[in-house]
């Protein structure tokens, strides 16, 4: 909106040639001792605006691609995304601005990245099919998840565990290589022949 964007540059300080403020003049009343060599004050509120919307469009942005793409492939980045929902609900925020200060680009790349995250969010939200199904009926998923440790863990005690309690799906952390090559010996393939394996030095590996 134009009453918008002449409010916020009209809040900014005017900057002279030797970088010191001057007061704005709203009736153009002493134009003429403003130093005239170098960008007005115009072109650099112009600007100050165009980072405004910029900055955080492309923030959003890049989250969105790298949500949507499984980017995150270390420690730091898999606990950072977990804030996605309150990313996708701040996200439209460089949208409404965007829009009111008719910098339609960065509008466009915000919109993007809003529809890209609720897109990613909007599904726990949903309720599935499967609620009309009676408790009984429903399918069981049996999950579990182990830290082994840096691959100290004993192999056969986890494979154990997983025949016992009839797991479906298994989430490692701490895995190494060597950790692996244990459970493929201790013969979790009989159990759990499918898998996604991220093994790194560290604590880093997952699988």
């Amino acid at each position: 909106m134009p009453v918008l964007e002449e409010a916020l540059m009209a809040a900014m300080p005017v900057f002279g040639s030797d970088g010191s403020t001057c007061e704005a003049d709203p009736a153009g009343a002493g134009a003429a001792e403003r130093p005239g060599p170098g960008p007005g004050p115009g072109r650099m509120r112009r600007t100050l605006l165009g980072l405004l919307v910029w900055v955080p469009s492309v923030l959003m942005a890049t989250w969105a691609v790298a949500r949507t793409f499984g980017l995150e492939r270390s420690t730091y980045p898999v606990q950072l995304v977990s804030f996605t929902p309150y990313v996708a609900a701040a996200s439209i925020v460089p949208l409404i601005v965007g829009l009111c200060l008719r910098r339609w680009i960065p509008a466009g790349v915000a919109a993007v990245a809003f529809a890209a995250l609720i897109a990613c969010v909007a599904p726990r939200a949903i309720p599935s099919s499967s609620e009309s199904l009676t408790t009984s009926s429903r399918p069981t998923l049996r999950v579990m998840t182990h830290n082994v440790y840096l691959g100290k863990a004993s192999a056969s005690a986890l494979v154990d565990r997983i025949r016992q309690e009839r797991i479906d799906v298994l989430a490692l952390q701490e895995l190494t290589e060597s950790m692996i090559g244990d459970l493929d010996r201790a013969g979790i393939a009989e159990f759990l022949p499918y898998r996604s394996l991220n093994a790194l030095g560290g604590a880093s590996g997952t699988g």
